[in-house]
């Protein structure tokens, strides 16, 4: 066994892996571990690997549903992996400083894919990108600083918008998002400066932190009725949050959803019946708020509401 940097929860074939669910599904992630005796990643020397869809510990059958940040980061001797469709979230920089990573005949047109999974896209990416038909998965990041595209078009079957997907894509004014979409990440469009509106599909049922947050030209958006969890600072620094129009009593409101609430709110706060959904955090620095009256159009409660 190495003297690992990083914790992990079972070895099993050589991988690592963290348990991520063990309550109704029993679900881990391939995990990124540093040997620290040989002073490079507990995968250095490997040069293929076939990522298994389960794996069995302590007598319990894992769905391998996930590949961590920097799992096989710096090694550079990993030169092909097999992923398997059980993987459904992919993430930063999972393959960078590898073999395989590095050899420019596995990027087509400025993407690298891996079994249908959308891996990385150069950062001089230039213009309109229309996804490969049988992607499955687009890895978190995939997308983020290519300051040249300036349009997407995401093919039916994507589940998932991950986290930092499309980070500070300056030039990008045009996403086409399948009805298959059910979550968008973590600054999933952080800083897309010319995003002006997006077209939600009704498929989508989560919003992630600071989602758009600095995205400075968009000023129009529909949340889907279908959506049940938001983080509150998700429109940070937008139009949409700096339009008069769309507060109201000191509460920020979005298509019956409540996404957050001025610090300077103070006493009793009546939520009125046409929001159907509070934001995680909305009233999180309402130091002077006393009371909330919630009224029971009200469906989903975010974290940390207040």
């Amino acid at each position: 066994m190495t003297s690992s940097l990083w914790a992990y929860d079972f070895e099993k074939d050589g991988l690592y892996y963290v348990i991520t669910c063990n309550i109704d599904s029993y679900t881990v992630a391939l995990s990124y571990e540093f040997d620290e005796d040989a002073d490079a990643p507990v995968y250095e020397g490997y040069k293929n690997i076939r990522i298994p869809s389960v794996v069995t510990y302590d007598s319990v059958q894992y769905t391998v549903t996930s590949i961590a940040n920097e799992a096989f980061y710096g090694c550079t001797t990993l030169r092909s992996v097999v992923i398997p469709k059980s993987i459904t979230h992919i993430g930063i920089d999972a393959f960078v400083g590898t073999a395989l990573y590095n050899n420019p005949s596995k990027w087509k047109n400025g993407i690298l894919y891996i079994d249908n999974c959308l891996i990385s896209v150069d950062e001089r990416f230039y213009g309109d990108c229309r996804i490969k038909d049988n992607t499955r998965v687009i890895a978190d990041g995939a997308f983020s600083y290519c300051k040249n595209l300036t349009s997407v078009t995401i093919p039916k079957g994507i589940q998932r918008i991950g986290d930092y997907t499309f980070d500070s894509c300056d030039s990008l004014t045009t996403v086409h998002l399948p009805n298959t979409i059910k979550s968008i990440g973590v600054l999933a469009f952080h800083a897309c400066s010319a995003l002006t509106t997006l077209n939600l599909p009704s498929s989508l049922t989560s919003i992630g932190w600071n989602a758009w947050s600095d995205c400075s030209s968009l000023s129009s958006l529909t949340i889907p009725t279908n959506v049940t969890h938001i983080v509150g600072n998700a429109l940070d620094h937008t139009p949409i949050y700096h339009n008069p129009s769309n507060w109201k009593d000191d509460v920020l409101c979005v298509d019956g959803c409540l996404i957050d609430a001025k610090e300077s709110i103070a006493g009793a706060c009546i939520v009125d019946d046409s929001i159907r959904l509070i934001a995680d955090y909305a009233f999180g620095d309402c130091i002077k708020l006393t009371s909330v009256v919630i009224s029971d159009s009200v469906a989903h409660i975010g974290n940390h509401a207040w």
